[in-house]
């Protein structure tokens, strides 16, 4: 899709290199905005706002900081917002698990590692088919249709790994789906 528009080849490397790294930072942001949830749904979110607006002032530090260009350019905006959802993920638990006692981290963590499985076997389906599909990318119009099939297949593995590995969470999209089945 870059390719096809304005971006020249150092531009999609660039851009392409931004991506990678944010999507390490997925898991972290999932969590923090679990928590989020979790907040609101307890009716104490002013603590959490409260640390949201504290870590939100450390991530834009974080921004002028790294993303220098003698620091890390262009990368250091998703290194700042890794940072941003690590540490409000990691205090959030902290903060709450004060003000509710027990967390039942375990939990958390064996839905966190089978989320991971299948979103890695999304990501193998996805590339596999993007590797022995013939399209051509220079296209706008393949490009377009390499992004839906490849997009389309690694979120039907996704979902069919995560309701192997029977993850609860996945209850939503089951619902969601058996509602455009009638």
């Amino acid at each position: 899709m870059f390719r096809a528009g304005a971006f020249t080849a150092e531009d999609v490397v660039s851009i392409a290199d931004v991506l990678r790294i944010w999507v390490i930072g997925l898991p972290m942001y999932a969590v923090y905005m679990y928590m989020y949830n979790t907040f609101a749904s307890i009716h104490r979110f002013l603590p959490f706002a409260i640390l949201n607006c504290v870590l939100v002032a450390v991530q834009i530090g974080l921004y002028a900081l790294l993303s220098r260009p003698e620091v890390m350019g262009i990368l250091g905006i998703p290194f700042a917002d890794i940072s941003y959802y690590l540490f409000g993920a990691v205090l959030s638990l902290v903060l709450l698990q004060r003000m509710v006692g027990t967390i039942e981290l375990k939990s958390i963590l064996v839905v966190s590692a089978r989320s991971i499985v299948a979103a890695v076997a999304s990501m193998f389906t996805a590339l596999l088919i993007l590797t022995l599909l013939p399209f051509n990318s220079i296209n706008t119009a393949y490009a377009v249709l390499e992004i839906c099939v490849g997009g389309l297949a690694g979120l039907a593995v996704f979902f069919f790994v995560a309701k192997l590995l029977r993850i609860e969470e996945m209850s939503v999209i089951n619902n969601i789906l058996a509602r455009f089945k009638r």
